[in-house]
C-alpha cells in the first residue's frame, strides 16, 4: 500500500491493524514494481508479461518503483482465477482490480484494462480525453475528473448481473448499471491490463495492481486507502425556477425549465416525470431522456407519445442536480402539472395477422398500422444516425409491423433500397443490409436503465440477416432462426428494396440466453424498443443506420435508456379495457363476480378525461392496493382486479376522479 486517508488511519487506530485487515480477502495477484531489477515480478501469483516497452521509475512514495508504460505497450495479467460468478462456468464474473495510476496527459484517451485476450477489439475501461473523466459508454463514465501527475487508486468491483461499481482512492465515484454473465466484463485469461486495440492506450504510469476473486465491498475498498484525494460528499441543492409548459396544438411536446444550482461547477441535471404528483425519485419515476444534461442548457423538450390516437396527457415534472463528484441532490418539483395532446403512435397488434406465411408477401399485415421510418419529407419519422449517407427516401425508407399472440411475436419489415447489398460471408452482419430489432419483453414502467437485463425483465437485439436471425449480443445462443418456414428475408422483384417476415416463438426468445422468462403479453403493456436499419450501398460496408429512437447514435446495441417504446395494442396500461360505450355520468358499478377468488371484474364510467384513482381498502379503512392512479379519458372501462395476494375478508373499492367519489363492498372468499 501508497498512502493511505486519514480516515483509514483512524479506523485503524481503533479497531486495530490486524483485524481490519483480517477482514480483507486474501489478493489472488499483486504486483508492487518496487524491484527495478525484476520489475515484472509477484508478490502474490504469476509474474506480468510485457508487450511493448515500458521502464522502471520513481513511485509515489520513498522505497516505492512504479513504471511507465509506453505507447501501444501493455501488460497480460496471468491472474490465476477461476471461473465463478455464474455463466457458463468458462469466464471470471466475480473480481476485483485495483490500479495505482498517474497520467501524464489527460488529452488522450487512456485504457486500463482489455478483457480479449487477442487485443483485438475496443478497450473495456478508459480516462476519456474529452473530460479526464473515468469509464466506459457501457456502464458510463462517472462525474469524476483526473487531474494530470497526481497518483490515483482506481478500484472495480464487479460482479456480473449484480453490480459494476468504481472507486477512487476508497470512494466509490460511479455505481453503474450492472453488466450480464460472460458478456463484455467476464475474464478469460490472462486479463490485458493497459490494452487497446485502435490507439486508446496512450502513456500511463502505474504504481501497484492487484486483483481479488471476488466483488470486495464498500468498506474494504475503504481499507484499501488511496493517495490523500477527499472527495466532496455534499449534494447540491435542489434547482430552481422548476416550471413546465405545455405546447401549442399538433406540438406534442411540454417544455421543461429550470434554474442551475449556483456554485455548483461540473453539475449536471436530470428532468423527471410521472402521472401522479411525487416529492421524490424512486423505481417508479421515470427519467427524461437526455440523460445528464449539461451546466447552462436549463430547458428540455418532452415529446409526448400515446397509443394509436392523439389523446391528452397529463405529467407532473421536476429536476434534480448532480455535481461533479455524482452526488445526488434532491429533486424540485414544477408547481403544478401539465396536461397536453401527445401524438398517437402505431403499437403492436394484440392479435396475429391471419393467416400468417413467412414468404415475403405483406397481404396478412393490410389490417396492421405499420411504423413508418423515412428521415426525409415534411413529416420525417425516422433518426438518421450521425455519419450516415443517405439521399432519399429511395435510398433507405422503412415500414415496420408488429404483432403478438399468446405465444409468438410476429415481425415484417418493408424496406425500401435502392441498392440491396450483402455479403453473407461476413462474420460482422451489420455490415450489409440488415434490420435490427432491440425489444425489452417486459412491461416498462418508471426507470430506464443502462445495459441489458436478463431473468424476468429481458432485453434483447436481434439482426435480421439475409442467411439466419441473429443474437447480437455476444452471450447465450448466436443463432435464433435460419430461414425457414417461419423466417424469409427475400429481395424485392417489382421495385427496390427487401422483405422481411419472421414468426419466433416467444419460447425461442427465452432459450437464446438461459434463465430468462417467457414473455407473456397484455394487452396494455408498454414495450421498450427500438430498430436500427443497416444500410449498405457499396462493398466498403455500411453506409448508413436508420433508427426509431432520436437518441440511438449507433448506440442502442448498448444501452436500453438509448431506445423509445410502444404499447400492446391500444390501452395504457394493462388491465383496463376502455369500451366503446360514450359516458354521460360518472358511475362505479359493483364487481362481479361477487363474493370471488381470487379475481374480479370492476367497471366505471367516467364522462370527462381526467386523472382517475381505483384503491382497495380493507374493513379498517387501511389502503391494501393502488390498482391505478393515472390519467383516463372519458369513457367506460373493465378493470380486471387479481386479489390473490391478498386474505379472505371484507374489501371496499373507491374510485375518484375530480369531484367524484363512489365507494363499495366486494368479498374474497379463498
Amino acid at each position: 500500500m501508497k498512502r493511505i486517508y486519514p480516515i483509514v488511519i483512524l479506523l485503524l487506530s481503533l479497531h486495530g491493524v490486524s483485524s481490519l485487515y483480517s477482514q480483507t480477502p486474501a489478493r489472488q495477484g499483486w504486483w508492487k514494481f518496487d524491484d527495478a531489477a525484476n520489475v515484472l515480478k509477484a508478490d502474490v501469483g504469476s509474474a506480468l508479461e510485457l508487450v511493448g516497452t515500458h521502464q522502471a521509475i520513481a513511485g509515489p512514495d520513498v522505497g516505492n518503483g512504479a513504471v511507465k508504460i509506453g505507447v501501444g505497450s501493455y501488460y497480460k495479467m496471468y491472474h490465476g482465477m477461476s471461473p465463478n460468478g455464474g455463466g457458463a462456468g468458462k469466464l471470471v464474473n466475480e473480481y476485483t482490480l485495483m490500479i495505482d495510476f498517474r497520467a501524464p496527459n489527460i488529452s488522450v484517451w487512456k485504457c486500463f484494462f482489455q478483457t480479449d485476450t487477442s487485443n483485438a477489439t475496443d478497450g473495456d475501461f478508459f480516462i476519456r480525453n474529452t473530460d479526464a473523466t473515468i469509464g466506459v459508454g457501457s456502464t458510463g463514465y462517472s462525474l469524476f475528473s483526473v487531474t494530470p501527475n497526481e497518483w490515483y487508486r482506481l478500484v472495480i468491483s464487479v460482479k456480473n448481473g449484480t453490480q459494476f461499481k468504481y472507486y477512487i482512492d476508497g470512494q466509490i465515484i460511479k455505481n453503474a448499471t450492472a453488466q450480464g454473465l460472460d458478456g463484455r466484463f467476464a475474464l478469460a485469461n490472462p486479463l490485458l491490463i493497459f490494452a487497446d486495440e485502435d490507439g486508446e492506450d496512450t502513456e500511463i504510469d502505474c504504481a501497484e495492481l492487484s486483483v481479488w476473486n471476488s466483488a470486495l465491498d464498500d468498506g474494504t475498498i475503504l481499507t484499501l486507502g488511496g493517495f490523500g484525494h477527499e472527495l466532496d460528499k455534499t449534494p447540491p441543492e435542489a434547482p430552481t425556477g422548476v416550471v413546465s409548459i405545455g405546447g401549442g396544438e399538433g406540438s406534442y411536446t411540454n417544455t421543461i425549465t429550470w434554474t442551475d444550482v449556483p456554485d455548483e461547477p461540473g453539475s449536471k441535471y436530470n428532468v423527471y416525470f410521472s402521472e401522479k404528483s411525487f416529492t421524490k425519485i424512486d423505481s417508479t419515476i421515470e427519467r427524461l431522456a437526455p440523460y445528464s444534461i449539461g451546466l447552462g442548457t436549463q430547458t428540455v423538450s418532452h415529446v409526448l407519445r400515446s397509443p394509436v390516437t392523439d389523446q391528452n396527457i397529463t405529467y407532473y415534472y421536476g429536476v434534480g442536480a448532480i455535481d461533479a463528484l455524482a452526488n445526488i441532490g434532491p429533486v424540485a418539483v414544477a408547481a403544478t402539472p401539465v396536461t397536453t395532446k401527445a401524438k398517437g403512435v402505431p403499437v403492436i397488434s394484440p392479435t396475429a395477422p391471419a393467416n400468417f406465411v413467412a414468404d415475403g408477401s405483406l397481404s396478412e399485415w393490410a389490417s396492421i398500422l405499420p411504423i413508418r421510418l423515412n428521415a426525409f419529407g415534411p413529416n420525417a419519422a425516422a433518426h438518421l444516425v450521425p455519419g450516415g449517407k443517405l439521399t432519399d427516401s429511395l435510398d433507405l425508407s422503412v415500414k415496420v409491423y408488429l404483432a403478438m399472440d399468446a405465444n409468438n411475436f410476429y415481425i415484417a419489415y418493408d424496406v425500401v433500397d435502392d441498392t440491396v447489398a450483402v455479403d453473407t460471408t461476413l462474420s460482422s452482419t451489420w455490415q450489409s443490409d440488415a434490420p435490427d430489432l432491440n425489444i425489452g419483453l417486459y412491461d416498462w414502467r418508471g426507470t430506464s436503465h443502462a445495459g441489458y437485463t436478463r431473468g424476468a425483465a429481458p432485453d434483447y437485439m436481434l439482426r435480421f440477416s439475409k442467411n439466419r436471425i441473429n443474437n447480437d449480443k455476444g452471450i447465450g445462443n448466436a443463432i435464433v432462426m435460419y430461414p425457414s418456414a417461419n423466417y424469409v428475408w427475400k429481395v424485392k422483384t417489382l421495385t427496390p428494396g427487401y422483405i422481411v417476415e419472421a414468426k419466433i416463438p416467444f419460447t425461442t426468445f427465452a432459450a437464446i440466453i438461459p434463465g430468462d422468462s417467457v414473455f407473456v403479453p397484455k394487452v396494455g403493456m408498454r414495450i421498450p424498443l427500438d430498430f436500427s436499419i443497416n444500410d449498405r450501398d457499396l462493398t466498403s460496408g455500411r453506409e448508413a443506420i436508420l433508427s426509431y429512437s432520436t437518441l440511438n447514435n449507433d448506440n442502442s446495441w448498448i444501452n436500453m435508456y438509448n431506445w423509445t417504446h410502444t404499447w400492446i395494442g391500444n390501452a395504457w396500461t394493462t388491465g383496463v379495457q376502455r369500451n366503446a360505450a360514450v359516458a354521460t355520468t360518472f358511475e362505479l358499478l359493483q364487481n362481479y363476480p361477487n363474493p370471488f377468488n381470487p379475481a374480479t371484474n370492476i367497471k366505471f364510467s367516467i364522462p370527462q378525461s381526467g386523472m382517475v384513482s381505483l384503491k382497495v381498502f380493507d374493513i379498517l379503512g387501511r389502503e391494501v392496493m393502488n390498482i391505478f392512479n393515472q390519467f383516463q379519458e372519458a369513457g367506460s372501462y373493465t378493470v380486471n382486479f387479481d386479489a390473490s395476494k391478498l386474505a379472505t375478508g371484507i374489501y371496499m373499492y373507491r374510485l375518484e376522479s375530480g369531484s367524484f367519489s363512489s365507494v363499495k363492498k366486494m368479498m374474497l372468499i379463498k
